[in-house]
């Protein structure tokens, strides 16, 4: 469907102007991404992030699009595994299983050490993917966090990732790139088309949750112990994969996970938020000469004059 036709005018580093004839359509975010990435050296980027216009109906669009593969389902392989001891119809064989290959119990107990009925999960892969897919890389790349050791290690490597837990523990220590609101103000931020993360960290050994926010045009509202939430729309992976409520009935949270329950901001997908904290944080730094020299000075009495 065309909305409208115009032309966008972008000065280079050459000093040459590119006229573009833009076609507006569904796909309007990807036609624009690039200006998004100007630099000197003009727009030469590989992957380029979404402009802010129509970006929140593009990270539904590509949640949707991730939740229907099958290697985010309970139960299924993310990770291929090789020589896996599963269930054969006269006993117990070894096999490889691919990237999206269901896992019977047995691959479940003796790979992932998991007790019996308890499922293989991918939150944590889905909330790297996704964000990926929004062109933010990985977040929480090269980022100590406490292993299963109880030692802090760094999440570097070819593919490394960290479970929920420790995503949550690394968006707490990072404030430089994760930026921590409070559940009812960051629906502002999901609607304005940032990536905010409601993360619940279990505090034990077992995998908490992670799951992004989806921009929603009327939030609900839940009372738990005397206090009101707002609530919309997220997407992720987990024992249920897609798109669901935060809160409520047929929530992704209880009510009795509430008060452990963070969201996070990923700083660099809010423009003009690095900016706003900097100046919340040091707002003499921001300010201009003439800003500082319109700064009303408060007259000396008597006895201060006379002390100096």
């Amino acid at each position: 469907v065309v909305i409208c036709i115009c032309e966008k005018v972008v000065k280079t580093n050459c000093e040459k102007l590119v006229i573009l004839n833009l076609l507006f359509t569904d796909g309007l975010e990807e036609a624009l991404a690039p200006l998004t990435k100007m630099t000197p050296r003009g727009l030469d980027y590989n992957k380029s992030k979404p402009n802010i216009l129509g970006r929140d109906k593009l990270l539904a669009s590509r949640g949707s699009s991730l939740a229907q593969k099958d290697y985010y389902q309970p139960n299924h392989a993310y990770i291929p595994i090789k020589n896996a001891k599963t269930d054969f119809m006269w006993g117990k064989i070894r096999v490889d299983i691919a990237k999206g290959d269901f896992l019977d119990e047995t691959v479940r107990k003796e790979t992932y050490e998991l007790k019996s009925g308890k499922s293989v999960t991918w939150c944590n892969q889905f909330g790297y993917d996704l964000t990926d897919s929004m062109g933010y890389g990985n977040p929480w790349e090269d980022k100590l966090f406490t292993n299963k050791d109880g030692n802090k290690q760094l999440s570097t490597g070819v593919d490394y990732r960290v479970n929920a837990n420790a995503m949550n523990e690394i968006m707490n220590s990072y404030p430089d790139v994760f930026h921590e609101v409070s559940l009812n103000e960051s629906w502002n931020y999901v609607n304005a088309g940032g990536m905010v993360y409601y993360s619940w960290n279990s505090g034990s050994s077992s995998s908490g949750h992670i799951t992004t926010g989806l921009s929603t045009d009327e939030l609900s509202t839940i009372e738990v112990n005397e206090m009101e939430y707002n609530f919309g729309n997220v997407v992720q992976a987990g024992l249920k994969v897609g798109k669901f409520p935060l809160l409520g009935e047929g929530g992704v949270y209880s009510d009795a996970k509430i008060k452990n329950l963070q969201a996070f901001v990923l700083i660099e997908s809010f423009p003009t938020l690095s900016e706003r904290l900097e100046y919340k944080a040091n707002p003499l730094k921001k300010m201009t000469p003439k800003e500082i020299s319109q700064i009303p000075n408060k007259p000396m009495n008597e006895p201060e004059l006379k002390l100096r």
